[in-house]
């Protein structure tokens, strides 16, 4: 996106749009959540850090779907 010059909004309402699907109506949203993503610091020092967040949610998401098809078995 940024290389195709998005600007900030842009960025600010995707990191909003992706939170939102993330987390769902499990969470309330102020209207800073826009802004977080401007705060973390291994999205400009870090390059592939975020990799491991997802590696990390679909390795959980298969365990749990193992454990869903053999119950105590799994345990």
């Amino acid at each position: 996106m940024a290389k195709k010059g998005g600007t900030i909004e842009d960025f600010n309402k995707m990191y909003k749009g992706l939170t939102k699907e993330e987390f769902g109506n499990s969470v309330e949203y102020g209207e800073l959540i826009k802004h977080v993503w401007k705060a973390i610091p291994h999205i400009y020092e870090e390059p592939f850090y975020c990799y491991a967040y997802a590696f990390g949610n679909l390795l959980v998401l298969s365990l749990y779907n193992m454990y869903k098809k053999e119950g105590e078995k799994f345990i």
